[in-house]
Parts: structure tokens; sequence; C-alpha cells
């Protein structure tokens, strides 16, 4: 029965001891392998065992280790020993159908642990997810299932699931190389880069020949911009692995964000040589290319880049576009704009396609199409109200147009509701109300944006408004004074 306090008979201690070696391993008894529990103690453990102290932190182990494993009855101790004779057989499906049936609300959690296990032998991993979830519904502190199900979720590439089942294996006290660096590679996958540096370098110190962590390391580091340190991590992967193709890429973004372009173009040349031209490798040959100030050939290379891929992403492409718009490279960028135009026919989602059509209507506008410009931002907001930089650039449109005041201040006032714009949108409308000569309200703009964020930029420009406000208040009014 679960809960049991009496001590286990030891016939069934010996009964239950294949099923723990075969879901655990020799090493959980903290052996190195089967031979050595065979050999028996020798006369000096067994001195050692007789002492008081040890005895007495012996107890204390097998007290915390018994905290995070589950009771389990004796009938329960049988019915895994039924299921350890079918899979002796090869019948790991009679084995779980035998489990399942046994399977209890207010059983012990270590039916559904060993459910989960076969399970995953089986590659059922949605199965074995939902076992190991009862396992740790039943006894939250299994460490062991948290474990299980944090390397399980990392299979199926969830990563919140296998971040929350890691953290839980972590301050249960699992502190193993693989749960550690996994935990790196759920917090790196959550942008949580921080933390994932950490665990990447708890991780190295426990398993210090790794090279999977020591890439999520040198990652990391580019994220948290100090590419330096990652260029060390990477000359030390590529002198063990000068075969590694993620190497060389990783070590070009470094490269780039260094402002090293001439030897990001080397590691490129070096990729591509290894895995040949492919669209990862073209579009960083673009980025290369705008770094150096080429926006033709860099706009070619990520036309490249979408043609070769077999699933287009067209993330990097977008970014290099809007670098291209924001730069005034109309050529460039309407190349570039074209081939994602015609990419959208096998499907865009609705956010890219937003994007695409604000960039087109910038475009517009840098040609000296306005018009144009104005009806493909409206397009964007009848389809989406809340697309603040669509309603920003609506703004600055009509405020460029002599009768066009209120309909710019129409359009400033509906951006400045949306929270991820709503500064941006401020201080769109200051400047536009400084360029007619309306300090006043300009100046309550501004300090309603550095209320909510303090900029230097901001502070210098209201100073600056106001000192001017202050010019103006002291001079005379046209026709004034006596008659």
């Amino acid at each position: 029965m679960v809960g049991r306090k009496s001590p286990m008979n030891p016939r069934i201690l010996l009964r239950f001891l294949p099923i723990w070696l075969v879901l655990f391993g020799p090493r959980a008894f903290g052996q190195e392998s089967s031979s050595e529990l065979e050999a028996g103690p020798t006369q000096i453990e067994l001195s050692i065992w007789r002492t008081p102290s040890y005895q007495r932190r012996f107890a204390e182990s097998f007290r915390s280790q018994a905290s995070v494993e589950p009771r389990v009855s004796a009938v329960e101790v049988d019915l895994m020993s039924d299921a350890m004779d079918l899979m002796a057989a090869n019948d790991i499906d009679g084995a779980i159908s035998l489990l399942e049936s046994k399977r209890r609300v207010d059983g012990s959690a270590a039916i559904d642990f060993m459910v989960g296990n076969l399970l995953c032998v089986q590659a059922r991993l949605e199965e074995a997810s939902e076992a190991l979830e009862a396992a740790v519904d039943k006894f939250p502190d299994f460490r062991r299932a948290w474990m299980r199900l944090g390397d399980l979720e990392a299979r199926r590439g969830d990563v919140e699931a296998a971040h929350r089942a890691l953290v839980e294996a972590y301050r249960l006290g699992a502190n193993d190389s693989d749960t550690i660096g996994l935990l790196g590679w759920a917090n790196a996958g959550l942008d949580r880069w921080v933390a994932a540096e950490s665990a990447y370098r708890q991780a190295i110190m426990l398993a210090p020949d790794s090279l999977d962590w020591k890439l999520g390391l040198a990652e990391a580091m580019i994220r948290q911009r100090r590419p330096r340190e990652a260029l060390v991590i990477l000359d030390e992967l590529i002198e063990l692995r000068p075969d590694s193709s993620k190497f060389w890429a990783m070590q070009a973004e470094a490269h780039l964000a260094v402002g090293d372009p001439s030897s990001a173009a080397l590691d490129l040349e070096i990729l591509e040589a290894i895995e040949g031209v492919t669209a990862r490798s073209r579009s960083m040959l673009g980025d290369i290319h705008l770094e150096d100030g080429m926006p033709l050939v860099a706009a070619d290379r990520h036309l490249a880049a979408l043609k070769l891929a077999e699933s287009p992403d067209p993330g990097r492409a977008f970014v290099a576009l809007r670098r291209l718009v924001d730069g005034g490279e109309v050529q460039a960028a309407g190349m570039l704009m074209d081939e994602l135009r015609e990419l959208h026919a096998s499907g865009f989602d609705s956010r890219e396609l937003a994007t695409l059509e604000r960039l087109e209507a910038r475009v517009a506008v840098q040609r000296g199409e306005q018009a144009e410009a104005a009806a493909v931002l409206e397009k964007v907001v009848d389809e989406d109200p809340l697309d603040g930089e669509a309603l920003i650039l609506l703004g600055r449109y009509h405020g460029r147009m002599p009768d066009g005041m209120e309909r710019a201040e129409y359009w400033f006032d509906r951006a400045a509701m949306i929270e991820d714009v709503r500064n941006q949108a401020k201080l769109r409308h200051a400047d536009l109300l400084i360029s007619r000569g309306r300090y006043a309200p300009a100046i309550a703009l501004l300090k309603q944006v550095q209320r909510e964020e303090e900029r230097a930029s901001v502070k210098a420009l209201l100073d600056r408004v106001e000192r001017y406000e202050r010019q103006r208040s002291r001079e005379p009014s046209d026709g004034g004074g006596a008659s």
C-alpha cells in the first residue's frame, strides 16, 4: 500500500533489484559496474561501515534520496517485476499494457514513471509525456521523473515545457552536466541569455570536453553582444573540429559582430567548401556586403538565399530589407521586395505580410510616390488597427501635407494608445508640432515621454524647445502696446 512505513521485506528488495538496475543502471548505487557489485565489500569497507559516524551519514543520505523518490508497495514491486519478465521476453507492448491496466490515481508515481520510460523506448513521446506528467503530479519531488520529462520535451522541441521540467529537476538536486546543459539550451530557446550562459558554464565545468555546451556558450556570448569572448571559444572548437560547418558559421557571425567583415567572408568561404553553397551562407554573405556598403550585392545574395532554401524563411531577408530601407537604398530594397512579394504566394503569415507592406510604403515615399504609400498604409491599418508603426507612418505622411495637420494628429493620437509605440508616436507628434511653431503642446508631449523613459536626447530637445517658448513669450506681440 502506498505510504506504508514498515521496512520492506529483504526478499522483495532482492526481487526489485533487477527493475532498479534496468531502469536506472548500477550507478544508482554509486557503483561503476555490475562486476564491482558482485565483488562484495572489502574488510576495510566493512570496518568503516560499522562505525557510528558512517552509519549516521549513510542513514542521512538514504533519507535525502528517499525525499526525491516515491514509495512503492510490495504489490507494486510484484507488478513491476512481472513487467520486467515481459520486457526480458522482448514484449514491450505487453509490459506497457500490464502496467497501464494497474495504474491508479492513488498508486505509486514509480508505475507512471516506468510506463513513461517504456513509451520513450518506443518513441511514443506524447504518451510518454502524459505518463511522466502523471508521475510528477502524484509526487512533485520526483527528481528522476522531472529529469526524464525535461529530456523528453527537449527531444520534442517544446522549449517551455522542457525548461519547466529541467528547472524542477535542478531545484531538486539534479547536478549532472546533461541536465544543466539542456537547461542552458532551454534558456537560450526562450532568449534568456544570461541564464543560458550560467547553465552552459556549469555544464562545461562538469563535462569540459562537451562541444555542444561550448557552442551554446559561444552563442550566448554573441547574443549578449560579447562577440570577442565568443571568438575565443570558437577558436578552440574549430581547432578540435575543423570540419564542423556550424562552428565556421557561428565564427562568421561573431566576426561580423566585431566589425571584421573580411574575416567573416573568409569563414563563409570555408563553410561553403565544407557543405556547399547554402541558403544560410548566402544570407550571411548578404549581411557582410551590407556592412561593406554594397547594397545591390547584398540584396542579390539574400535573393539567392531565398531561392536556395527548400522552405524559405524570410526572417533574415526582412532584417536586410529594413536596413536597406533605413539607408534609403531604393533600388536594392526594390529588388528584395519584389522577390519577397513573389514568395508571399507560397505563404507569408499576416505579420510578415504587414511588415512587407509597411516597408513598401516607406520605399514609395522615398521614390516620391506619396499617395501610393498612404493607400498601402491605410490598407495595413484596416486589416490591423493596432499596427503602431503603420499608424505613425500615416501621421508622418499627413504631417508633410500643407493641410494635413488634423489628420496627422489623429493618426499620432491613435498610435499613442498602443503601448509598444506610445513614446515613438508622441515624439513624432512633438516633432510635427515644433515644425509648425506650436511649442506648448510639443513641450507637454516631450515631458510625458521623459516621465516614462528618461533619455538624454529627449531632455536636450525639451530644454531647447522650452527656451524657444520663453523667448517668444517675452517678445512683444504684433500691434501691441499703448495707443
